[in-house]
């Protein structure tokens, strides 16, 4: 159905998965991570996660646990797309796309224990990520999963869409060469305040550590 988060190494034309698996006693929870990156580390800032047979049946409920999740991990700055699924046989499932906004640098026991949503006791968290063999682009493992969310017409649907089509692209696109088409440096930086702003606090942030 999807990419499962990958964490072992690639050699040649031979490809080695591992799968890791953690429950706890306390509360009956098992949490799952099958992997192809390199050394164990989850290191996309792109990742979509499963939580099956989930004890949360609202999902504004699951919607506020997740929001606090974020905060409450420093990840304010995250953006999220998911859904609610209710299987006949497996109960309720979430499946939410997430744009940590920076890239991490996990290991798969500590990403299991980020995502944990308080006073969910689901029994299984999937975390995938795009893939490496072949390589896949984060805009296509985003346009993946959305769909995937959406595939119910009028789906319970949750958070913010991400922008993914190529028509946007193009239009980024053309924003940057029209930034570029500009007579004088000052008339690029004020085209390139106006369209692109979070650029522009970036490099200005990098400029004044130089």
């Amino acid at each position: 159905m999807f990419d499962k988060f990958r964490a072992s190494s690639v050699s040649g034309q031979s490809k080695k998965s591992s799968r890791v698996s953690r429950s706890s006693s306390q509360t009956g929870r098992s949490t799952s991570v099958s992997s192809a990156l390199t050394e164990d580390r989850l290191r996309h800032r792109g990742v979509f996660l499963t939580y099956s047979q989930c004890s949360i049946e609202s999902k504004d409920e699951f919607e506020k646990g997740f929001s606090y999740m974020l905060e409450r991990r420093d990840l304010r700055t995250a953006t999220y797309y998911g859904c609610r699924e209710n299987h006949e046989t497996e109960g309720i499932h979430y499946h939410v796309l997430v744009n940590l906004g920076k890239q991490p640098n996990w290991s798969p026991k500590h990403a299991q224990s980020v995502f944990l949503v308080e006073g969910n006791e689901c029994r299984s968290l999937n975390i995938s990520t795009p893939q490496l063999q072949p390589k896949q682009r984060l805009s296509q493992f985003i346009e993946k999963h959305v769909n995937y969310c959406e595939k119910e017409k009028g789906g319970d649907c949750f958070g913010e869409r991400p922008e993914f089509s190529v028509k946007k692209k193009l239009e980024r696109k053309r924003k940057w060469e029209e930034i570029g088409f500009q007579p004088t440096a000052p008339a690029k930086l004020a085209m390139l305040k106006e369209e692109f702003l979070g650029v522009f606090f970036q490099n200005s942030a990098k400029d004044e550590r130089h």
